[in-house]
């Protein structure tokens, strides 16, 4: 039966995924896709159902799905927003009961890695539109970006950066030296062809830290100092309100000024919509005038700030029992997420932040691994 709900999990998420990844590289293409993304859903549905039938859920869990259920649809419905992403956040959390983490973020790798293979093959002969643009960013620097499917260069490569973690997480344990080196080749000939800057930043700087745990970081254990120990406990909380703080009360001064530039002024649109547009307490439907190339300002602007503080304390609750159990890893590359999610709207949504898994960690029985203890 387990594996059976883990069969159907897989064919469930792997609709979600592709549906995404539709919408995502081919949303300009010029191609009728309203057929082929109704099979999905409907695939993808039969399988959720068949696995929510097989599945074993306490009285604790059935209440916390229902209740957390009707706040993602109340929050989607009064924001107005077409954000279908958000209502798969708890059915893929609450799916994950029969499958580890690890499992779940194998499935996303090779979906991801296939689809986007086959996306660029597709481009290379030019069945999908491509076509350059020159770009000028906020230093004054011109540069040529790769338009695949005639979708922006930075959307292109969230979905590198999402083959890129979900392999290097998915597959920790067989990693080897020579992994690391065409990986990095990799990244960085997607950047010459998509120029993202902030992606290959990002790209980077995961490479370095799953380096450095693999291969050079002795101490396994946590540190016993209570000020690294609460940063890190803390550490989403403090980047989230941190960007925020210096975006809606910095401005003009260097730090907001040098940020804004580095990031191509998504400061400015932060501190825009806090401002001038504001937000609630609870959701409410909002005119994006300006481009909000942001996540989290749209989680709070759109949402308001009963949904944003709730979405944080099952963040920090995630965190706290991560951390227990020296899952550092994970909390690393939440806080990696989040600040790639304040240069894209792609995110917040499991099949593009595959990060979001870990929010079941805080009151469920799933497991990150096979061999964890709970």
């Amino acid at each position: 039966m387990i594996k059976k709900n883990k069969f159907c999990f897989q064919i469930f998420f792997a609709s979600l995924i592709l549906y995404w990844l539709l919408s995502a590289t081919m949303a300009n293409a010029g191609y009728d896709l309203g057929i082929l993304k109704l099979i999905l859903v409907s695939v993808g549905l039969f399988f959720y159902l068949i696995t929510l039938t097989f599945t074993k859920f306490s009285k604790k869990e059935m209440v916390l799905f229902i209740i957390l259920n009707v706040i993602v649809v109340l929050a989607f419905i009064f924001s107005g927003m077409a954000n279908f992403g958000i209502l798969t956040i708890v059915p893929i959390m609450f799916s994950l009961k029969n499958v580890t983490i690890k499992e779940a973020v194998r499935t996303m790798f090779w979906v991801l890695l296939i689809y986007y293979i086959c996306f660029l093959v597709l481009c290379l002969f030019n069945i999908i539109p491509t076509s350059y643009y020159i770009k000028t960013d906020a230093f004054g620097i011109d540069y040529n970006m790769l338009k695949l499917g005639n979708q922006h260069g930075n959307s292109n490569f969230v979905i590198v950066f999402n083959i890129l973690s979900t392999f290097l997480y998915g597959y920790y344990d067989r990693l080897k030296k020579i992994h690391f080196i065409f990986l990095f080749a990799l990244v960085l000939l997607f950047y010459v062809l998509l120029s993202s800057r902030t992606g290959i930043i990002l790209s980077l700087l995961t490479l370095f830290i799953f380096y450095y745990y693999k291969f050079i970081r002795k101490n396994k254990e946590n540190s016993n100092n209570n000020v690294i120990s609460f940063f890190v406990r803390n550490s989403y909380s403090i980047f989230y309100v941190t960007v925020f703080f210096i975006a809606a009360f910095l401005k003009n001064s260097f730090v907001y000024n040098f940020l804004n530039k580095l990031v191509s002024s998504r400061i400015a649109e932060i501190n825009h919509y806090l401002i001038d547009v504001g937000f609630g307490l609870f959701p409410k439907k909002v005119n994006f005038d300006w481009i909000c190339d942001n996540t989290q300002v749209k989680i709070l602007v759109a949402y308001g700030l009963v949904f944003t503080i709730l979405y944080l304390v099952v963040v920090n609750r995630s965190i706290k029992k991560l951390y227990e159990k020296n899952f550092n890893l994970e909390i690393i590359l939440m806080v990696i997420y989040l600040l790639y999610s304040y240069s894209e709207v792609a995110f917040f949504k499991p099949m593009s932040d595959f990060t979001m898994l870990f929010l079941i960690y805080a009151f469920s029985t799933v497991k990150i691994k096979d061999e964890e203890n709970l």
